[in-house]
C-alpha cells in the first residue's frame, strides 16, 4: 500500500495543464467552476487537475443532466458549492486506487504462480472474460 499516492501528467498532457495552471492561479480570477460529467468520473478528473494545478481558489459546480439551452441557464444561476460533490470523488479515488492494488497484486501474484506469463487482472476485465469462458463453454 503507498504511504502517499502520486499522479504523474502524460508527456502529452503535460503542456496542456501547465496552461491551466497559468490560468487557474491568475491574480484575476477569484474562484473556478466545474462543468465536467456529472458523476464520480467527472469529480475525480476535475479534482486531480486541480490538484495537480495547487489551485485553492473556491469551486462551484454546474450540475446539470441535459445540454437544452434553458437546462444550462438555469444551472449557471444555481451553481452548487463543490464541497458538496465531496463524496463523489472521494468514491472515485477509492475505486482507482482499488483498482490498481488489485490489478498490480493479482496480476503479479497469478502471473508468478503460471510461469512468468503475464495474467492480467482487473475489476472489470476479469469478470467479463469469466462470462465469456462461462458462455463458450456452455455452447
Amino acid at each position: 500500500m503507498p504511504e502517499r499516492w502520486q499522479y504523474k501528467a502524460s508527456k502529452d498532457a503535460k503542456k496542456q495543464l501547465d496552461v491551466l495552471k497559468t490560468l487557474l492561479n491568475r491574480a484575476d480570477v477569484e474562484s473556478v467552476v466545474c462543468v465536467m460529467d456529472a458523476g464520480r468520473d467527472g469529480e475525480l478528473i476535475f479534482r486531480l487537475v486541480y490538484d495537480f494545478c495547487k489551485c485553492r481558489k473556491p469551486v462551484k459546480h454546474l450540475w446539470i443532466s441535459s445540454l437544452e439551452d434553458t437546462a444550462i441557464r438555469e444551472g449557471i444561476v444555481s451553481l452548487r458549492d463543490g464541497e458538496d460533490f465531496r463524496s463523489l470523488y472521494d468514491a472515485a479515488l477509492c475505486r482507482v486506487q482499488a483498482d490498481w492494488l488489485v490489478g498490480l497484486n493479482m496480476t503479479r501474484l497469478l502471473s508468478c504462480l503460471y510461469g512468468g506469463i503475464l495474467l492480467n487482472v482487473g475489476r472489470v476485465q476479469s469478470p467479463t472474460l469469466a462470462m465469456i469462458v462461462e458462455r463458450e463453454r456452455a455452447i
